[in-house]
């Protein structure tokens, strides 16, 4: 089966409707007795996103012939919700100011309230999987969502310029974003009579690639902008680790506070762009071409995500 520039939303609306809609229907029916944790959700649920782990997680599903049963879709739920979890949390500890192209939970509840709704959030994702029967999908989103506390925890890390690493950043992404994404494969490749391995890889390698195209982006647009007062943890991406790990640390204050202007010359000037495409096409090069021999459909959707990154940096490469 060849699947020519097929997006995954496409693939989404082709492929899972009906088992997302059930995703959105539980997640529009959230109805916490606290009257604030209540206002949260319904102001976080008016906005859904793309419920891209849930899709991912039914997609493959139906690419390996699995049935998709009651304990798949309280999976689909469970991973949802600790992804929007993340969401409030993340946005109170990063100082975010919008989110999903709205004002952020924090700026209209404010940081102690949205986090408490984050914590709801997560026990109710808990108390939904005490209803999953197999063990086995508990085992899995238990260690997910043990990965995902430690991951926000170490991007503490990423704030001082003596800590940050390549190995460190890259753990960070893998836990933080990437452990979720990995979840919907290791569901599938317990439920698949011959083993898969691609399946995981291919999950894993799509949450990394997700986040280091939203960190590239993200740093783009902050340097790019008037805003002063972001930290290194607000432009951590492959070209700005590049630039500390080769003792570029001049540029950064002792509070982690940088000048954008300096950071976007020294990047280009010290080939940063040049040695984050090099270790793209390192880390990634060997499950490109295992997927392509795999399973063709995986291959596409991650080759597209692969050659977006790779473009952006070949682009700035040029300079």
């Amino acid at each position: 089966m060849r699947i020519e520039n097929l997006s995954i939303t496409e693939i989404k609306l082709r492929k899972a409707s009906d088992d997302l809609s059930h995703v959105v229907r539980f997640l529009g029916a959230l109805n916490p007795e606290n009257r604030s944790i209540r206002e949260i959700s319904r102001y976080l649920n008016k906005n859904p996103g793309k419920i891209l782990r849930p899709a991912l997680l039914f997609l493959l599903c139906h690419e390996y012939k699995i049935k998709i049963t009651n304990d798949i879709r309280k999976a689909a739920l469970v991973i949802e919700i600790m992804h929007n979890a993340t969401l409030l949390q993340d946005d109170v500890f990063d100082n975010e100011k919008t989110r999903r192209r709205k004002p952020s939970a924090n700026v209209i509840f404010g940081d102690t309230r949205t986090i408490l709704a984050g914590d709801y959030l997560l026990v109710k994702a808990m108390d939904i999987l005490q209803g999953v029967k197999s063990s086995g999908i508990k085992k899995i989103l238990f260690d997910a969502a043990y990965a995902v506390c430690s991951g926000e925890m170490d991007n503490c890390d990423l704030d001082d310029p003596k800590e940050i690493t390549l190995k460190k950043y890259m753990s960070v992404i893998e836990q933080k974003t990437a452990a979720l994404f990995q979840a919907c494969g290791e569901i599938v490749h317990i439920h698949v009579a011959k083993q898969k391995p691609e399946i995981i890889a291919f999950t894993r390698n799509f949450g990394l690639l997700y986040q280091i195209m939203d960190d590239l982006c993200d740093a783009e647009t902050l340097l790019k902008g008037k805003r002063r007062d972001y930290t290194l943890k607000d432009i951590a991406c492959l070209p700005a680790v590049y630039l500390i790990v080769t003792n570029r640390r001049s540029l950064f204050e002792k509070d982690g506070r940088i000048a954008s202007k300096r950071v976007l010359r020294e990047m280009k000037k010290g080939d940063a762009y040049a040695r984050s495409l090099q270790y793209m096409r390192r880390r990634f090069g060997g499950c490109m071409k295992t997927l392509r021999k795999e399973n063709d459909l995986l291959y596409v959707i991650l080759e597209s995500f692969y050659s977006s990154i790779e473009e952006f940096l070949q682009t700035r490469c040029k300079g």
